[in-house]
């Protein structure tokens, strides 16, 4: 009895500030489990109602694809010409670079390749090619049809006539695609219109316009800077430079012999555009997906924040 009494009661083992190392089992685990629990019970109750929204919002999505208009795309592959691959290049320009480099470069003479297809691709994708395209096609009236009376064959009364910087932008923007391939150096047009034809049409017609522009530029370049040469030619008495001046010369008009025949001058046509016989868009299987995802989203959001009070805190 005596050795019972003198061992410390338990109170006294447990009394004072804790001290040791504790080990903290976390709740939120079970609290997650429990949330999951909750979510997909009440997910299962209404299981006829979010199969039900899927449906409905993937056939709403179909029927509004169906009353879309079909669109057809036009394409084009193209490769800039170098100065390499023309008929009649020298190697002249690299010979002079350093003699007579100052001559060539007030003449506007390029001694380089490199700037060619920057020059090009610019073009190309200018708004004063856009405008002049629209012009040539005719295309105001196609791009505002719904401001055309086309048994007419003017504009409806009362609307405001469309200009032709908001005719180019539009095409540009809304109808036009370039893109250039720097892996391949390859050059793809493509046009996008409700008409298979006219698709087809336009994109070739693109590529014809922007190599009759740069093919006509070249040729007034290469007569402004003929001119230029032959009066340089007349000051100079030095032998050598004399030489060199006739080379450039020499080249320009070669120059401009070679695009006044050359079709292709900027752009060698790769793969032209043919009429398309299967529509671009829409692509109704992706619209109608995006629809029945839509509605299983809506339904579930719908379904988890009117769960009743009593299941949220369970």
């Amino acid at each position: 009895m005596n050795d019972i009494k003198s061992q410390p009661s338990a109170r006294h083992l447990i009394s004072g500030p804790p001290a040791g190392y504790f080990l903290v089992i976390p709740q939120g685990q079970e609290q997650e489990a429990v949330s999951l629990a909750t979510v997909l019970t009440a997910v299962l109750q209404r299981w006829r109602l979010i199969g039900a929204a899927v449906v409905i919002c993937a056939l709403l999505a179909l029927v509004v694809s169906l009353f879309m208009p079909k669109i057809y795309r036009g394409k084009i592959v193209v490769a800039p010409v170098l100065e390499s691959d023309q008929v009649g290049a020298s190697g002249v320009g690299g010979a002079l670079s350093n003699e007579l480099g100052g001559i060539a470069s007030m003449a506007g003479i390029d001694l380089g390749g490199d700037a060619r297809k920057q020059e090009f691709l610019a073009t190309l994708r200018s708004m004063g090619l856009a405008r002049d395209f629209v012009v040539a096609e005719n295309l105001t009236p196609l791009l505002y049809p719904d401001l055309w009376d086309a048994k007419a064959g003017t504009w409806r009364p009362g609307v405001k006539i469309p200009t032709l910087g908001a005719a180019a932008r539009k095409f540009a923007d809304h109808h036009r695609a370039i893109t250039d391939d720097r892996k391949t150096g390859m050059v793809t047009v493509t046009v996008d219109w409700t008409s298979p034809e006219i698709a087809a049409r336009l994109a070739n017609d693109t590529i014809s316009m922007v190599n009759d522009r740069l093919r006509g530029e070249v040729v007034r370049q290469s007569d402004s800077a003929i001119q230029y040469l032959y009066r340089e030619l007349a000051k100079t008495s030095m032998v050598g430079v004399q030489q060199g001046i006739n080379e450039l010369i020499e080249q320009q008009i070669d120059k401009a012999m070679m695009a006044s025949v050359q079709k292709e001058y900027a752009y060698k046509i790769i793969d032209p555009a043919v009429v398309p016989d299967v529509k671009y868009s829409p692509q109704r299987i992706l619209i109608t997906s995006i629809g029945g995802i839509a509605g299983l989203i809506f339904s579930l959001a719908y379904v988890l924040l009117r769960r009743p009070p009593s299941a949220a805190r369970q």
